[in-house]
């Protein structure tokens, strides 16, 4: 066996000791897992959303530790479960938009049940690309010093009526622009009065880009009818060429 081959299984060896060196260092526990139910993709400016978000394996090394949570949620209620071994459970409130209570193993606690309800906040700033969103649950779990979020924060699109029509409006525009490469200067129009909270102004901006992608379409669709008209009659002159220079070789032998 090459040094090279023995060089780079020393090296991988290390890492997986250094890995396992730090997982099992004081201190350390790793992140909760979680799973949610509730979140939903978007909702509207005002609106109710309730959503629930599981939590297991919960200790890790460690026998305790204190669970945050925030969201940009309004008139906002928290339920925190906490699910015994035997199926026995017992349950705090919160209200306000975040809370801190700690969850320990001593009392049999396998599983902790967070569910947030609210209304869903005022937009602060319109964007097209990203989409503008708010957070509607962060879970943090901290242990002594060491804080670990519990997974991705959990986001969601926000959106009035207004909004949703000029974004609808920009898509379609969009799409349009793309395939015809007409229109961008438009579209660009549009999606800057989005931003700008100017949706009437927005819609007509897209609806004019479409039309420009459409006038580009249609004329695209017209040169193609000419072109293959001209190719039909160039073909037809070949054809009627290659005719008469035939009918004149044959009047040619038989002269």
């Amino acid at each position: 066996m090459s040094s090279n081959h023995c060089s780079e299984r020393g090296v991988a060896a290390l890492v997986v000791l250094l890995v396992a060196a730090l997982a099992l260092a004081p201190g350390s526990v790793a992140a909760v897992d979680a799973s949610a139910e509730g979140v939903p993709d978007d909702a509207a400016v005002g609106s109710e959303v309730t959503a629930t978000f599981t939590l297991t394996d919960l200790y890790g090394d460690g026998t305790s530790f204190t669970l945050q949570g925030e969201t940009g949620l309004n008139d906002v209620a928290w339920t925190v479960e906490r699910v015994r071994l035997d199926g026995s459970s017992s349950r705090e409130n919160f209200g306000g938009q975040s809370f801190e209570t700690t969850v320990s193993s001593e009392n049999d606690v396998e599983r902790v049940v967070v569910t947030v309800r609210g209304t869903v906040p005022e937009v602060g700033q319109y964007s097209y690309d990203p989409h503008q969103s708010f957070t509607l649950a962060r879970l943090t779990q901290v242990t002594g010093e060491n804080p670990q979020t519990v997974a991705d924060p959990w986001t969601v699109e926000h959106y009035t009526e207004d909004s949703r029509n000029a974004r609808q409006a920009i898509d379609s525009a969009a799409a349009a622009v793309e395939e015809t490469g007409a229109g961008e200067r438009d579209l660009q129009q549009a999606i800057s009065a989005y931003e700008n909270r100017n949706f009437a102004n927005a819609v007509s901006n897209a609806e004019d880009a479409e039309a420009a992608a459409d006038r580009a379409r249609r004329s695209a669709r017209t040169t193609r009818l000419v072109l293959l008209a001209v190719g039909a009659v160039a073909v037809v002159g070949l054809l009627g060429f290659a005719y008469y220079r035939t009918r004149g070789d044959d009047y040619d032998r038989l002269g």
